[in-house]
């Protein structure tokens, strides 16, 4: 086992202390210290609202128009200055929907970390401005948790698309 006080780790030390005289200064006024509201915070670097969606899957926007009309509302919020995380309420395996989002500043939960929405959302979810829960199968699975770890959130229940309701009542 290699001793810190020797070989290369000895120039760590140095090298560590010498980054931390020049840099104090930097460090103490821009930086955050180590905390769960400064982790979240450190996330971004936005200034707007901090807003959580969650819709069954990733928006796939050349693939239906439910996903093109989420992508345009997520690029919207991103582009208004907000801070947007996006969980996949039904995870799926496909990530180039994914990495479209997060090129465009968009936090994704996603895939197996989805599943532990609830862990998410305890540690987080207080610092959640705005809740936007999309789609009635994804809104009656979430609502619980989201009131109780978001207790400050606004909630906003996206129907997506009534047509069939429409269509329904000109169909009898």
């Amino acid at each position: 086992k290699k001793s810190p006080e020797t070989g290369s780790k000895e120039f760590q030390q140095i090298n560590k202390e010498k980054f931390f005289r020049k840099w104090q200064t930097t460090l103490e006024q821009d930086h955050l210290n180590p905390s769960e509201i400064n982790e979240f915070l450190a996330r971004n670097h936005r200034n707007g609202k901090n807003i959580l969606v969650i819709d069954h899957h990733i928006p796939a926007h050349d693939r239906d128009s439910g996903s093109h009309r989420m992508s345009i509302i997520l690029r919207s919020l991103i582009e208004m200055g907000h801070s947007v995380t996006f969980i996949e309420g039904s995870p799926t395996a496909d990530s180039h929907y994914s990495d479209i989002l997060q090129q465009a500043g968009i936090e994704v939960i996603s895939g197996r970390h989805a599943l532990f929405y609830r862990g998410f959302l305890r540690k987080f979810g207080k610092f959640y401005d705005l809740v936007i829960l999309s789609r009635l199968h994804v809104a009656l699975k979430y609502i619980g948790p989201v009131k109780r770890y978001c207790p400050q959130a606004a909630i906003i229940y996206d129907t997506v698309d009534l047509d069939y309701v429409l269509a329904s009542r000109y169909a009898t």
